[in-house]
């Protein structure tokens, strides 16, 4: 085989010297190549201008709320300026009241407008019985009187408050509901007893025992009561009573005490009716349909209700809508 010339030889040779040189003279000139070394894309953390980061800026480190690691950004040495409280000037001569106590409802009330087109009277609970003897003296003074005084039947009959008139007082304990009437009444006539007591010098209540039930209905039904008392001929001899509605309990009211006396004016009546005769549990703010009325007779030997007044002026026994309330309220005292 032909050997290479000496002088192909040493050419290469020179070459080869020249490039080492070259690439010796590179190394030691620069830290790190400017470009990727043999194609290796490798970050160099001596060069943040290859990166997008200015060189003379220094990365802010991340506040509190883009890591978990990250660093404040107030300076270190700041601390925030303490905040002293200062309470506002007290207006001079004032003083701090304690709270009020609550006020304490007199004993006394003042009764609401009434549902319905009646009025409404208001029974005071009492805190000793009653005694039942046809006197009024041993109410409580203080307990209203309503006035019975609108004719609704036999009006034709009627010859002003001498012949016909009067006033009610209502009250309540636990066991019973009580009323007395004071009557005036120029010719006092009563020859009936039982279901006819009506139609002699008598009185009577309507109670309506349930109005969340049948407020609007214009009709009598179970829980509508009619109960009439007769104080005898003469008053006070041989009183007593009878119930009309409901129908199914027509008849004498057991357990029932009534007691009449007579007066200048004509009668004094007293009744202390047992609330389960009427069905009832009494509490304070018990509202019942309610209307107290006094019938009469003039006519002397005879059987007949000439008229009646009642408290209320709208009264239609057939009714219950026009009959009035009765509210139990509990005495403040």
């Amino acid at each position: 085989m032909r050997s290479k010339p000496l002088w192909a030889v040493w050419l290469w040779g020179g070459v080869l010297l020249v490039s080492i040189l070259a690439c010796g003279g590179f190394f030691m000139g620069r830290a790190t190549p400017d470009l990727p070394w043999l194609g290796e894309e490798t970050p160099q953390a001596d060069n943040p201008a290859r990166w997008g980061i200015p060189p003379t800026v220094t990365p802010t480190p991340l506040n509190a709320g883009q890591g978990w690691m990250a660093a404040p950004t107030h300076p270190a040495t700041a601390q925030p300026a303490p905040v002293t409280a200062t309470a506002p000037p007290r207006p001079q001569g004032t003083a701090t009241l304690p709270p009020s106590p609550a006020p304490t409802l007199p004993p006394t009330f003042t009764p609401r407008l009434s549902l319905r087109p009646g009025p409404q009277l208001v029974a005071y609970q009492v805190r000793q019985p009653i005694r039942v003897d046809g006197d009024p003296a041993d109410w409580p003074q203080d307990l209203p009187w309503y006035p019975i005084s609108q004719v609704t039947y036999g009006l034709d009959q009627y010859t002003g408050p001498r012949d016909l008139s009067g006033r009610v007082r209502v009250a309540w304990d636990s066991d019973y509901l009580y009323i007395v009437w004071d009557v005036t009444d120029d010719v006092f006539v009563q020859t009936q007893r039982g279901e006819f007591i009506y139609q002699g010098d008598s009185t009577e209540i309507l109670v309506d025992t349930n109005l969340a039930y049948d407020f609007y209905s214009q009709y009598l039904d179970y829980d509508d009561y009619q109960i009439g008392f007769s104080p005898g001929n003469p008053p006070g001899q041989n009183p007593e009573t009878w119930l009309w509605y409901p129908k199914s309990l027509a008849g004498p009211v057991l357990g029932v005490r009534v007691a009449a006396q007579p007066t200048v004016t004509g009668y004094t009546l007293e009744v202390a009716l047992p609330w389960h005769r009427l069905n009832l549990t009494p509490f304070p703010g018990l509202d019942v349909g309610f209307a107290a009325s006094i019938s009469d007779n003039d006519l002397p030997g005879s059987a007949l209700q000439q008229s009646l007044a009642s408290t209320s002026p709208f009264r239609r026994l057939t009714d219950p809508t026009t009959w009035g309330e009765l509210l139990l309220v509990a005495r403040a005292y």
